[in-house]
């Protein structure tokens, strides 16, 4: 199964670090550098994905206003219109009651 990867497990573990016979971890410089290196680079992307979801909640924040805005003065003028109907239907009940008299 192993093939152009494989190497012996027994001394090393996940972060590659080699297991001394007495139990204890070393890690060589390069490999604490690049582990830092990954981490900073790890938490970077964090930060751009945290700052990029901001942006995408403030922006939806935004036209949810703007479309609240839109559909209160549609609103608005429905009612306005209702009123006006209702007006208009009394004015021409009137009417009518004063032709038949």
């Amino acid at each position: 199964m192993c093939r152009q990867r494989c190497t012996s497990t027994k001394n090393k573990n996940s972060l590659g670090k080699t297991a001394s016979p007495n139990g204890e971890n070393k890690v060589s410089a390069t490999e604490l550098k690049d582990i830092q290196m990954n981490d900073l680079a790890g938490k970077e992307f964090k930060i751009a994905v945290l700052r990029k979801l901001k942006e995408i909640q403030d922006n939806t924040e935004k036209e949810f206003r703007i479309l609240s805005d839109k559909f209160n003065k549609e609103i608005e003028i429905i009612q306005n219109d209702q009123t006006d109907t209702v007006e208009i239907k009394n004015g021409i009940g009137i009417l009518k009651n004063a032709s038949e008299s």
